[in-house]
């Protein structure tokens, strides 16, 4: 039985089917869909190599946007922006505003002009941090009040960092009842999620420390069980009415 395997039977991960009806209010949840995290060579944490589960996040998110859009239904998207002098420890300068690596991916430029989508750039990890203004106001759970979702739909990179941690801190909010008596579910669309690979290879290679290995399908599927193991509902097939 291999890693994968022994992992799955102790701290499995049952992607399912959900359907939307014609009465719910859906809103779509896209995490830093930008180049810096998804294009080979486009920065600090860009992919070190082509990167399938990265290429098949970028279209399964491009195709379940689409969707939303031609129903008119509202996309937040949070995107990696950070001002040089503002440090994010542990990890390098990455994602600096006005350079490519904060660029939207090339298949979802088109949301750009959309009067659907609503973009939020952000400087930490956790994008619901993020949403805080300093009246302490936070954009995100008016977003949500605003348009009385009642489904969360979670996309993005990476499954075990920024969408883990916001996923995470959602549900809490939600339990709560901070985003309004109208929401419901909290759900991570598994194909529409990915992280990043760093093999014993790639550190020997580009003398990275140990401690940086990251092996992508595991750390992937921990992040989408400790989402599940908190009260996310982890589907891997969206029908709408």
């Amino acid at each position: 039985m291999t890693l994968e395997d022994q992992i799955q039977e102790q701290m499995p991960v049952h992607p399912q089917t959900i359907g939307l009806g014609s009465n719910d209010r859906p809103g779509l949840v896209i995490v830093d869909l930008i180049k810096g995290f998804t294009k080979v060579g486009a920065g600090s944490l860009a992919p070190l190599a082509p990167n399938a589960q990265i290429n098949s996040m970028i279209s399964e998110v491009s195709s379940l946007s689409a969707q939303f859009h031609e129903k008119k239904h509202p996309t937040y998207f949070f995107k990696d922006s950070h001002h040089p002098e503002k440090y994010e420890p542990p990890y390098p300068p990455h994602c600096l505003k006005g350079t490519e690596e904060a660029e939207i991916v090339d298949e979802l430029k088109w949301m750009e002009t959309s009067t659907h989508v609503t973009f939020l750039e952000k400087e930490c990890i956790n994008g619901f941090i993020g949403a805080m203004d300093e009246n302490g106001q936070n954009h995100f759970i008016k977003w949500v009040k605003d348009h009385k979702l009642t489904h969360l739909i979670f996309t993005g990179i990476c499954t075990d960092v920024c969408v883990m941690d916001l996923v995470l801190i959602s549900l809490s909010v939600r339990n709560r009842g901070f985003f309004g008596s109208t929401l419901k579910e909290i759900i991570v669309y598994e194909p529409g999620c990915a992280t990043f690979e760093i093999n014993h290879q790639m550190c020997e290679k580009y003398t990275l420390p140990d401690s940086a290995r990251h092996p992508q399908a595991l750390a992937h599927h921990l992040g989408l069980y400790f989402m599940a193991s908190r009260g996310a509902i982890i589907v891997d097939e969206l029908k709408f009415a």
